[in-house]
């Protein structure tokens, strides 16, 4: 599910995503839990909690609450009025009782004022429908809240189990133009649905017929979530009319090299506006490691690296390094966020990785050099959005269609020479030499920097 959305979330066209309560619980395995945060910009407490009308009610308290409530208390469950009922996913249970705990009878739902700006829609509504309780991550808006009616010892007990008096009910999260909302309770629970469900005014009926108060079983429903969902649709339409700017960058031509960024004696420049001009590298590296992931496992998650590249953005950065190849995805990203930034894009430091532990410990052994040549190839391919890469073992792969090219202000060609490789290098090739079509090494220039001049002509040449 999570790798469907995720190629939903990565289209080049407006796409919105709405979760819904329990997404994250049981029987979510915790890795993807961790996944599905990511995506939806949110977290849950592993917490969930309920009004309940009457405690008594066999229908309304499951049997596995009280059994919970027995072993933990140990004293059987007798409780009668309305209350709230809580539980988590350690065999935690709390209980808060009308009167003593509770000053008023059921949950608030309110929208806030980041939630009516952004749906066209405001006020507070009784909730008596099941919920989870979240924390919205860096990036997200909260839309709505729950807020709890309790006393003051109501409230200690919350403190006492770490649990606020109010928390998210909707919390949504941007990814250039791409949206995604979480709705933090059962909205769309409905007990009973009219066989006329079809018409067109059929909500603005059913608000006339059905009270919108705590004890009513669709009340919510048709007051609060059906009103919620034509919002969430009317905005989808909109941002889906959004046009996407073309990429807009210059080319200069200096007999027949092409070139949009150049070294010019300590300085790197790039072409705009019908001329050179020097950029000072206020630079960003991207590791791309993930907790809990080796460094060679590439996300492949648009929206997550564009929400670095907004942040890297944010600092006011003009550049990203990358170490290695990355998965087609970041290209992806990075396309997008200089399509919606053109005056302010990232340009790319593209490292270009050689294997480690070359034969010998020698870098102009035949076979490695051609190797690491033939990966030379396969990364400007990539750049340029024209590379399909088998799947292979610690490295990149997939197929790469963003031309990002334009925005590449160099290419690094090598990684940390491991000394014992540098010396057998030289050991091994004494008095080597380079001449090349655009590089030569220099007349004091060692066999491991006549090699790095090698590598670097070659990829001069096939760019």
């Amino acid at each position: 599910d999570l790798t469907v959305i995720r190629e939903f979330l990565g289209q080049n066209r407006p796409n919105t995503l709405v979760a819904e309560y329990n997404t994250f619980g049981t029987p979510t395995r915790d890795y993807i839990q961790t996944q599905a945060y990511e995506l939806l910009r949110v977290r849950w407490s592993g917490w969930i909690g309920q009004y309940v009308v009457d405690l008594s009610l066999e229908s309304e308290v499951p049997s596995w609450f009280k059994e919970r409530y027995r072993a933990i208390y140990g004293t059987d469950w007798n409780i009668t009025g309305p209350g709230f009922i809580f539980a988590d996913d350690e065999k935690h249970v709390l209980v808060l009782n009308c009167g003593p705990d509770i000053a008023d009878e059921g949950t608030a739902f309110t929208y806030t004022q980041e939630g009516t700006k952004a749906l066209a829609l405001s006020g507070t509504f009784p909730y008596n429908k099941i919920f989870d309780i979240v924390e919205p991550l860096d990036g997200a808006s909260t839309l709505a809240e729950y807020s709890l009616p309790v006393t003051e010892q109501g409230a200690k007990k919350l403190r006492d189990a770490g649990l606020p008096q109010t928390f998210p009910a909707i919390v949504s999260a941007d990814t250039a133009y791409h949206k995604s909302y979480y709705f933090a309770g059962n909205f769309a629970d409905t007990p009973v649905m009219p066989n006329f469900h079809f018409l067109a005014f059929i909500d603005d009926l059913m608000r006339i017929g059905i009270e919108n108060s705590i004890t009513s079983e669709t009340g919510f429903f048709w007051h609060t979530y059906v009103p919620l969902m034509r919002a969430v649709y009317r905005e989808a339409t909109e941002r889906k009319s959004k046009e996407i700017p073309p990429h807009r960058y210059e080319i200069a031509d200096a007999d027949g090299t092409r070139m949009v960024s150049r070294t010019n004696s300590s300085e790197l420049q790039i072409y705009r506006d019908g001329q050179w001009e020097s950029l000072f590298v206020h630079g960003v590296n991207i590791g791309i490691a993930m907790p809990g992931k080796w460094f060679t496992e590439f996300p492949n998650d648009m929206p997550l690296y564009y929400r670095w590249l907004e942040s890297i953005g944010h600092l006011h950065a003009n550049t990203v390094r990358v170490y290695t190849l990355l998965d087609p995805r970041f290209y992806q990203a990075l396309a997008l966020y200089n399509q919606l930034h053109q005056d302010n894009p990232l340009w790319l430091m593209q490292e270009i990785w050689p294997e480690e532990h070359p034969v010998g410990n020698d870098y102009l052994d035949e076979l490695y050099q051609r190797e690491y040549e033939e990966e030379i190839h396969r990364v400007i391919d990539a750049i340029h959005g024209n590379a399909q890469i088998p799947q292979r073992s610690g490295r990149a792969w997939g197929t790469y269609t963003a031309d990002v090219s334009p925005y590449v202000l160099g290419y690094l060609v090598g990684r940390e020479l491991e000394p014992i490789e540098v010396e057998q290098t030289d050991l091994l090739n004494t008095g080597y030499a380079y001449e090349g079509e655009y590089l030569v090494s220099g007349p004091s220039a060692s066999p491991t920097e006549a090699w790095l001049a090698q590598s670097a002509d070659a990829a001069l040449a096939f760019e």
